[in-house]
């Protein structure tokens, strides 16, 4: 998957449409505030039960870091332009 990288977020933050980093589609999300637990659903039928906060890996389809060096040497040429 190219732009994406593998991010860590806590059980609470996942969402429907999330992917694994073994490329499985997170289908559903199922959080028990009364009990401080997270049910993650997978597409292979597969499922998983977390504390709220307990650290997952999720692909992050945001950009990486080097786009916005491209734009800091865009700004760059632009104040060399300016002097």
């Amino acid at each position: 998957m190219s732009g994406t990288r593998s991010i860590q977020v806590s059980a609470w933050r996942v969402a429907e449409g999330d992917v694994s980093p073994s490329g499985l589609s997170i289908v559903s999300v199922h959080r028990d505030p009364s009990t401080g637990r997270v049910r993650i659903g997978y597409s292979s039928g597969e499922s998983l039960t977390l504390a709220g906060e307990r650290r997952v890996v999720v692909v992050s389809p945001r950009p990486v870091p080097s786009i916005f060096h491209s734009g800091a040497n865009r700004a760059r040429e632009h104040l060399r332009a300016a002097r």
